[in-house]
C-alpha cells in the first residue's frame, strides 16, 4: 500500500469513526491526530480501523482521561513508506 492509499485510508477513517472530535496533521510519514473528548469506544474503533485499512502504526501517545469517560491529547501515527 502506497503512502498516498494509507493516508487517504487514514482521513477516511477519522472521519467515519471520531467525527468532529479528531483532526489530522501531517508531517512527512507521520501523523498527528488531535482528540477533543472522544469517547473510548470511538477511539478503540478508529485505531482498530487506522491499524488495519492504512497500516498506520503508532508511534507516540499522549492521551488523558476527562473526567466524563472521554480521551483528549495526540497519537502520532507512523505511515507505511512507499
Amino acid at each position: 500500500q502506497s503512502r498516498d492509499e494509507a493516508l487517504r485510508q487514514l482521513e477516511q477513517s477519522v472521519q467515519q469513526r471520531l467525527g468532529t472530535s479528531g483532526r489530522i496533521v501531517v508531517a512527512g510519514d507521520r501523523v498527528t491526530v488531535t482528540l477533543t473528548n472522544t469517547s473510548a469506544d470511538a477511539l478503540a474503533q478508529w485505531l482498530a480501523q487506522a491499524r488495519t485499512a492504512a497500516h498506520a502504526l503508532p508511534a507516540e501517545a499522549h492521551l488523558v482521561g476527562n473526567g466524563s469517560g472521554a480521551w483528549e491529547g495526540n497519537l502520532v501515527l507512523a505511515l507505511p513508506r512507499s
